[in-house]
């Protein structure tokens, strides 16, 4: 899978990746600096079935300390050979809820024996409070 992003800077920086809040060596990058705009990409190995969390960051390190920017933070999505098992991810799920706060979640859903279309059952404390049929999958 590839990663893309277009650096910008006039200082020399690292791009750290992580998988699931563990660095990921292979997908790190010293960057030179550069006012260009350019883009790049760096490639994330393959993982097994599931979805993991992907958090990118660029970091400086001045002699004395890092700093680093705000991360970059989004689920994928790696699909295993033979691997049956539906795999739902979610856009922006906020880190803590108030109580009766509105909560709106943005998910996608693939069902492997079905990719084309699936269905969604919703359960609050193991009751089911909704469901959908029928629905198609955009990658």
């Amino acid at each position: 899978m590839s990663f893309h992003f277009i650096p910008v800077g006039a200082v020399k920086k690292r791009l750290n990746v992580y998988i699931n809040d563990v660095l990921e060596e292979s997908a790190c990058k010293d960057l030179l600096p550069t006012d260009n705009e350019k883009s790049m990409s760096v490639t994330i190995n393959q993982k097994p079935h599931g979805v993991y969390t992907l958090r990118a960051e660029l970091a400086y390190n001045t002699g004395v300390t890092t700093i680093t920017t705000d991360p970059l933070i989004y689920q994928i999505v790696f699909l295993g050979e033979n691997n049956d098992a539906p795999l739902i991810w979610f856009n922006k799920v906020p880190d803590k809820i108030v109580n009766h706060d509105k909560l709106n979640l943005n998910y996608m859903v693939y069902d492997p024996t079905s990719p084309g279309r699936t269905s969604i059952r919703r359960y609050v404390n193991g009751k089911e409070i909704a469901s959908l049929d029928n629905i198609a999958y955009n990658d």
